[in-house]
């Protein structure tokens, strides 16, 4: 059977079961002997005898004595088990019947029946036999829908129609000859995309799809390079972990990539696009390539690591000594073995290989930085191209630097976020820009034509992607790779969950908001304070339980975003602005009798129950805190101890003994201690064994809660903290499981969660988009353009170096 046939049958059995799954119903026994086609009717679902109404299942008639029901090579493993059925135990029937279409095989069925359960059991089937040129969205449902977990599966047949309807959509697309010719050249040392690579990436590759392109704007293209730009979709990484893949590092040649997720650093040739290898499992820093292009570079903690492609053996190259683990990577290979390498904060080091670890810095970060982000390498070893954090400003500046020049500065964007430069060797700099605070939702990809010889910008920046990206690499034959941004709009509500009074589930009623940052009850519990965002503005709300009623406290411009909403006291906020002079936190008047006053530079992390002790992070650089005395502003600002220079999130506790921050440990940020307050000279961990984010504490009392996340789901913990005689901890305590659409924020912004004492229930942010605005428009993760080229159509001439930030797209 042909793949469009079949995943046309598919979808029309989807519809069938969409029709008795919104009604409540089950099938329980999906084959395809209870599947008829006719040229009337299309598909007909049979044989309903087993089928049950979910919520009349109950454990004597689903699981007494273990009972199965069902035909068993296409029963779900939970059925199996004699477990109960649900609507995800019928999308995993359909996918072994839609894999039995494909290939001709069943993916579980064995010589007997005991052997088949065994399969279904043991692990999910092998994809390999799925015929090559199958859509990704059918790969990707196809691999989701066998998952023996339940709730990693697709949820609805609706998303899975949704998946299937979009890979009959890139099926009957046409591509044209025109689309598809690229150049053929040749060179001694790299590999140029060409017709030959794209036709076997068409025969071996399970996950692309080709798009007819359209340019950004319609202009008239460069003289010799009339065609139109290949833009291929790509898939990185498992779907479960597509959104957190990162830090791409294309090769010199173009033939492969390393990224990051939060498994560990992963190995992709583009030949071929087989499952991509695991190099380690740890978390690293962003990978840089040797000249050979059969190795990789990388910061593992405090080591510097090269790893082997072929043989997937790596060395230590150097270790590095000091309190402060590099929290940024990126560099340069040069032919001799020297490598230059970006470590954060402690600025750029440089290192021989097979000079006994030989360590020297050739860029040190000053009073006026922060740190250093995404370095990558600057032709013929000439230097590195990086983004530059000022301190209590942002990462807004673009700098080289060279050993004849040393560093300099090239391009500043003042409330922005700007990262992964690369240079493309055509004569640009490419760049992404970010709106702060945004979560990459608003990231948009820029150019400007740049001199090697002067490292001077020679003309005004122009836009290259407005749908967005980030994570840019650039290969020396100017392949371009960059991570798509997610296609979903957040759309946001503040939810209550659990609590013995019953009341509305969404304070604001069925008010929606594009994303909400971070909130904060009231000292009284009367009201709840939150920052918004959408693409336009950015605003401070405080709504008021009793009355229902919501009032708009402050507003900005969309390059101007507040976090971090905390109460001083029941008529005075707390709140930080990041934007185009840089971050500084605020306290504000909810009577108006005053101004709002600027209290200091940095992010407002937390303030005390009594309001008059406020914890702010980014004194006296980035990543560490200090406490500022709101009874006393002309007082000293206090820094915390040199031991607490690993903390995020940090919370005081209601009490003012302790202060509950998550560490970061090997850069995981999953251990979460308590340090006493204001000696902050021991620590105490919260979640021995037990991974943990998002800290916080009960309102009246030393209760402290945590966030665990544990197979695709989020527990909420808490701990009780006694100090008679000795500072003793409660084990963790499990107090339920989270709803899968909260959301959870950054550490940057960690005011997502809050506990009302007197009605006994959470306060969270719910994201209400459906899984169908996701999965309607998933063609892979990642976009290769190979032989880009700064063509008119991308450009836009309105826009120059003197116009206002705000006015950017």
């Amino acid at each position: 059977m042909g793949i469009e046939e079949a995943i046309h049958i598919a979808s029309l059995i989807c519809k069938g079961l969409k029709k008795a799954h919104d009604k409540g119903i089950v099938h329980r026994d999906l084959k395809p002997s209870n599947i008829i086609l006719s040229k009337e009717q299309g598909v007909k679902i049979l044989d309903f005898g087993l089928a049950k109404l979910e919520t009349s299942l109950t454990l004597s008639e689903e699981t007494q004595a273990g009972t199965i029901m069902g035909t068993t090579a296409y029963m779900s493993p939970e059925q199996t088990r004699g477990e109960p059925a649900s609507s995800s135990s019928d999308l995993w029937s359909l996918a072994c019947i839609l894999f039995e279409m494909l290939t001709g095989n069943h993916p579980f069925k064995a010589s007997n029946t005991a052997d088949t359960i065994a399969n279904i059991l043991k692990s999910s089937p092998s994809l390999e036999s799925l015929p090559s040129g199958l859509p990704w969205p059918t790969f990707y449902l196809m691999r989701q829908c066998l998952q023996s977990d339940p709730g990693s599966r697709i949820q609805s047949a609706s998303a899975a129609d949704s998946l299937l309807s979009a890979s009959l959509e890139t099926l009957r697309m046409p591509i044209t000859a025109s689309e598809t010719q690229l150049t053929t050249k040749r060179s001694n040392n790299f590999l140029i995309f060409g017709l030959g690579l794209i036709c076997s990436i068409i025969g071996l590759v399970v996950g692309i799809s080709f798009k007819r392109p359209t340019p950004v704007l319609d202009l008239k293209p460069d003289k010799g390079n009339t065609g139109k730009p290949m833009k291929i979709p790509i898939q990185l990484g498992s779907r479960s972990e597509m959104s957190r893949a990162q830090r791409f590092s294309i090769s010199p040649d173009g033939s492969q990539i390393v990224y990051a997720n939060t498994v560990g650093l992963w190995h992709q040739s583009l030949h071929s696009l087989e499952p991509s290898t695991l190099l380690t499992r740890k978390i690293t820093q962003e990978a840089f390539w040797n000249p050979a292009c059969n190795a990789v570079a990388y910061l593992e903690g405090n080591t510097l690591y090269a790893h082997s492609i072929e043989t997937k053996k790596r060395m230590v190259v150097v270790e590095l000594s000091g309190p402060v683990i590099p929290n940024h990577g990126g560099g340069a290979w040069l032919p001799n073995n020297t490598i230059r390498f970006n470590t954060g904060d402690e600025g750029i080091k440089e290192v021989t290989l097979h000079q006994h670890g030989t360590l020297r810095s050739i860029l040190d970060t000053t009073d006026a930085d922060d740190n250093f982000h995404d370095a990558s390498a600057l032709p013929d070893g000439r230097g590195l191209l990086f983004a530059t954090h000022h301190r209590n400003e942002g990462i807004d500046t673009l700098s080289v630097w060279t050993p004849e020049t040393q560093r300099k500065d090239i391009f500043k964007l003042p409330g922005r976020i700007l990262g992964y430069p690369v240079y493309s060797n055509l004569g640009y700099i490419l760049f992404c820009s970010i709106l702060p605070q945004s979560n990459m939702q608003f990231s948009k990809i820029w150019a400007f034509p740049f001199d090697l010889e002067t490292l001077k910008k020679t003309g005004p920046k122009f836009l290259l992607d407005e749908k967005g990206g980030f994570s840019l690499t650039m290969s020396d034959n100017n392949t371009l790779v960059y991570k798509l941004p997610e296609t979903k709009t957040k759309s946001h509500k503040l939810a209550w969950l659990g609590g013995a009074i019953q009341e509305a589930k969404y304070p604001e009623r069925g008010f929606v908001r594009d994303m909400i940052m971070s909130m904060a009850i009231s000292p009284d519990q009367s009201k709840v304070a939150f920052s918004t965002a959408d693409a336009n503005s950015n605003q401070i709300w405080v709504h008021t339980f009793e009355s229902s009623t919501s009032r708009l406290v402050q507003t900005s411009s969309s390059v101007s975003s507040f976090s971090s909403i905390l109460w001083k006291d029941e008529d005075h906020l707390v709140y930080d602005t990041w934007g185009t002079d840089g971050l500084f936190t605020w306290e504000d008047d909810l009577r108006r009798s005053t101004p709002p006053r600027k209290i200091s530079k940095g992010l407002s992390a937390d303030l005390s129950n009594d309001g008059s002790q406020l914890l702010a992070q980014g004194l006296p650089r980035w990543g560490r805190h200090s406490v500022i005395n709101l009874d006393e502003p002309e007082s000293e600002i206090k820094v915390l101890p040199e031991n607490l220079t690993d903390v995020w999130a940090p919370k005081f506790s209601p009490s003012q003994k302790f202060i509950a921050f998550v560490a970061g440990e090997e850069r995981k940020d999953s251990s979460i201690y308590l340090t006493d307050y204001p000696h902050g000279q021991n620590r105490f961990q919260v979640n021995k064994g037990l991974p943990g984010k998002q800290p916080f504490w009960h309102p009246s009392k030393d209760l402290l809660y945590f966030i665990h996340t544990k197979e695709n789901q989020n527990e909420i913990y808490s701990v009780t903290v006694d100090t008679m005689p000795d500072v003793q901890l409660s084990n963790p305590r499990l107090e339920g499981v989270l709803p899968k659409s909260i959301y959870l924020g950054t550490p940057y912004n960690p005011h997502i969660l809050e506990y009302h004492e007197e009605k006994k229930q959470f306060l969270f942010i719910e994201d209400q988009t459906p899984d169908s605005a996701v999965f309607k428009t998933i063609r892979g993760n990642a976009l290769i353009i190979p032989n880009w080229r700064p063509r008119d159509p991308f450009k836009n001439p309105e826009a120059t170096d003197k116009e206002a930030s705000g006015s950017l797209p």
